[in-house]
């Protein structure tokens, strides 16, 4: 899997190993999800220009065309939302509450 890794087969890996300082010299590793199990996720480690921490930096694993459709879908589903609260009867009142209290 580390081969695969540093060769570019793979972009990255899900496996149950320990990290070493061998493994993680070549290889970014996460924190392991499952403490018991030790499962990790890793990434080749990149090079010193990638790893510059730029501001938009999170964009990065998405292309730019999912980034739009997420961005109107949000947009889409908060009109449609808006739009069906305005036309329901009785929607953004305040609901009557009684002063009269009873048990049973």
């Amino acid at each position: 899997m580390i081969g695969e890794l540093i060769s570019g087969e793979a972009d990255m890996a899900v496996a149950p190993l320990t990290v070493s300082a061998d493994r993680q010299s070549v290889v970014d590793f996460s924190k392991p999800y499952i403490d018991d199990a030790g499962i990790t996720i890793m990434i080749q480690k990149p090079d010193a220009e990638t790893r510059s921490h730029h501001w938009l930096a999170f964009f990065n694993p998405l292309h730019f065309e999912i980034w739009l459709c997420i961005a109107l879908s949000v947009i889409c589903v908060s009109v449609i939302l808006f739009v069906v609260t305005k036309m329901c009867p009785g929607e953004g009142q305040a609901a009557k509450v009684s002063d009269r209290f009873t048990i049973g």
